[in-house]
């Protein structure tokens, strides 16, 4: 009994040591791992024999990490996977080990397999105005506490700003410069931090920040128009520009209208992209008014040029007439004056802010009245005496005073000069001397004279005063000219041709003693011979053809005829002397402003017209050139060829003159000769 008792008790034993016989994990994983880190295990035995694998299993994927026979005398298997990008070909997250031997499967405390970095950073500012810097300072940061030693990559979207700046001790920091011309509004900030294997990324992490970039006034544009008439409205608009060419609506805008004297005629707030009407007066002056707008500390101005307006009233008061001149300009017009039936035409001219008054005349009676001129009428009735019918202009008090007092003043020079003549006869006759001591003088006076005539030899000794010839300067070409560049306000609006001479060896002719200057002189003498305005500068002359001196509006083919007339006495000088004349002639159109003054015109160029013509001048080499402008207006009358362009401008040489002129004098000739001829083409007609 005890025997079976002890075999009972050992097979026991053994089939407990089989039951418990295992393969195990005797060193766990840790909670947490990073990016590069190492898994650390360690798998113990029992001594039981067969085959174990070891897999990692993450978020439903498996990898295979181990896989082994264990014998009796393996009791222990260390081991060591690399937590890199290749080894672990995405498998990140929560994840365990599971030991498998002998079909039977052990699971390992969950752990996870962290790649992220943690980002903080601190900015100078949270908003920005535009060509200003963004400074930031940033830190990092790993789910296990370790160090980060890497990158991070800050860019601005929208834009293409990118900065990428390295990361020591879990720091960085940087800078970002941005544009002028960006755009406000809100903008992120992307940050990225990352650490790199090799070439590969490995722990990283991705963080946005806001920032906002703000709208910075840059440029004040006014939309108004360049010329408006006396009378009219004025709109007046200013656009307020940011950095990007933005419009910013809404900001206090000041205008300020000023005259041509610097006087203020009108101010107003208001605000931008909104527009203002101002009412022009009928009488502003002729010329220009300054506008300026003033928006956010930035100041725009631009000249306004304020036209003509020939307007009047007409009042009927009582027996009188009254028209009063309300415009900027002389009123000058045909007014119809109508009494009843009885009709007059009168021709007005009244100064500005002026009036006219005219007495009206009738047999006793109420007569209708009417006046008008080319724009207005006005009808009304009025209450008139006398024998007939007359409309008469009243004479002002002061003319009629003035009339008086030059009268007086006419009898008062008349007897002036009566009372002058008589005392000169006076006193001629006291001052006759006796005659005797007139006739002793006068043999006196002969002997000196005698004596001082007497001629003295140059062989007689004495000294011999010799005064030098005192050279006389040579006088300077074109000294005096009639025309003046300057700032002209009150001016009226022309347009006009420009001929520029440039002497481009001026300071030779002026040191040379030969005919050169006097030659060139008869050249440029032309242009006033023919109705221009001489204005100098530099080595440039320049003549001015307006309409109110020429009395015409087609003056650039005259102006055409004249340069070549000047460039041949040029050229001719050029071929017979040694002393050149090196020239060069532009002809150009353009605006300008001008008013007489003292014999002088004054004028204000407007545009690129003066400009041009004398860089046409200066392009041009011993010839004619013509501007683009001046090419188009001739273009009937001459032949033209294109010439090489130069300072951005179109040049034009003159191949053949066109002018038909000779064609009508002999057309006019041959039918003054030729009557029966005339007769003829009258009857065609």
């Amino acid at each position: 009994m005890m025997k079976r008792l002890v075999t009972f008790g050992l097979i026991a034993i053994f089939l407990i040591s089989v039951a418990s016989a295992e393969v195990f994990l005797s060193k766990q994983p840790n909670d947490l791992y990073t990016l590069g880190e190492e898994l650390k295990v360690t798998i113990g035995t029992d001594r039981e024999v067969g085959w174990a694998n070891l897999d990692l299993v993450c978020n439903n994927q498996t990898k295979l990490l181990f896989f082994n026979h264990f014998g009796e005398k393996d009791t222990k298997k260390e081991l060591v996977f690399p937590l890199t990008l290749n080894f672990l070909r995405g498998m990140s997250g929560n994840c365990h080990l599971l030991l498998t031997f002998n079909e039977i499967s052990k699971k390992s405390m969950d752990f996870k397999i962290a790649d992220d970095i943690g980002i903080d950073m601190t900015f100078n500012t949270m908003e920005f105005e535009p060509n200003t810097t963004i400074k930031f300072e940033g830190t990092t940061n790993k789910p296990n506490r370790e160090t980060v030693t890497g990158f991070a990559e800050v860019s601005l979207d929208k834009t293409e700003l990118e900065i990428i700046t390295p990361i020591e001790k879990n720091k960085f920091n940087g800078e970002l410069i941005l544009p002028e011309n960006l755009a406000s509004g809100v903008y992120t900030l992307n940050v990225f931090a990352y650490e790199k294997e090799e070439e590969e990324i490995t722990n990283n992490g991705l963080r946005n920040f806001t920032i906002t970039i703000l709208q910075k006034p840059r440029s004040l544009e006014l939309s108004c128009l360049e010329e408006v008439k006396a009378g009219g409205d004025l709109e007046i608009k200013a656009i307020l520009y940011d950095q990007a060419e933005h419009t910013i609506e809404g900001e206090q805008v000041l205008f300020i209208l000023t005259n041509s004297q610097g006087e203020e005629i009108f101010n107003i707030l208001t605000t931008t992209g909104e527009s203002t009407i101002y009412k022009v007066k009928k009488n502003n002056p002729l010329g220009y008014i300054n506008l300026s707008a003033e928006s956010k500390e930035i100041t725009e101005q631009m000249q306004i040029y304020v036209g003509s307006n020939k307007e009047a009233i007409f009042e009927l008061i009582n027996d009188t007439l009254a028209i009063k001149n309300i415009g900027n300009v002389p009123y000058d017009k045909f007014v119809e004056i109508s009494i009843g039936n009885h009709t007059e035409i009168k021709d007005i001219n009244i100064s500005v802010g002026k009036s006219l008054e005219f007495e009206l005349k009738a047999p006793d009676g109420e007569y209708n009245i009417k006046v008008k001129d080319d724009t207005q009428e006005i009808e009304g009735s009025a209450l008139l005496t006398g024998s007939a019918i007359s409309i008469k202009g009243k004479k002002s008090t002061l003319e009629m005073m003035s009339k008086g007092f030059f009268a007086w003043l006419f009898v008062i020079l008349i007897l002036g000069i009566f009372v002058f003549v008589a005392s000169k006869r006076v006193i001629d006759k006291k001052s006759i001397l006796p005659e005797k001591l007139s006739k002793k003088l006068n043999f006196k006076n002969r002997i000196k004279n005698k004596i001082n005539f007497k001629k003295k030899s140059p062989y007689e000794g004495g000294v011999v005063k010799i005064t030098p010839h005192t050279k006389t300067s040579k006088p300077e070409i074109l000294g005096n000219t009639d025309a003046s560049h300057s700032l002209v306000i009150d001016g009226e609006k022309q347009k006009s041709s420009i001929l520029a001479l440039k002497i481009k060896n001026m300071d030779d002719i002026k040191k040379s003693k030969s005919n050169a200057g006097e030659d060139l002189q008869n050249a440029v003498n032309l242009i006033s011979e023919n109705n221009g305005k001489i204005y100098k500068t530099e080595n440039y002359i320049v003549g001015i053809f307006t309409p109110s001196i020429t009395k015409t509006f087609n003056n650039s083919f005259n102006t055409l005829k004249l340069a070549e007339e000047i460039s041949g006495k040029l050229r001719e000088h050029n071929s017979r002397f040694t002393q050149k004349i090196n020239f060069g002639i532009g002809i150009n159109s353009g605006d300008i402003v001008a008013k007489k003054q003292n014999n002088k015109l004054l004028f204000t160029s407007l545009g690129n017209g003066l400009s041009d013509a004398k860089k046409i001048s200066e392009i041009a080499d011993n010839c004619v050139l013509l501007g683009e402008s001046t090419s188009k207006e001739v273009t009937s009358k001459a032949k033209l060829a294109p010439y090489v362009a130069k300072f951005g401008l179109k040049t034009f040489s003159v191949k053949k003159l066109l002018d038909r002129s000779n064609n009508k004098k002999f057309i006019d000739g041959f039918l003054k000769r030729n009557q029966e001829y005339k007769k003829l083409d009258e009857f065609r007609v």
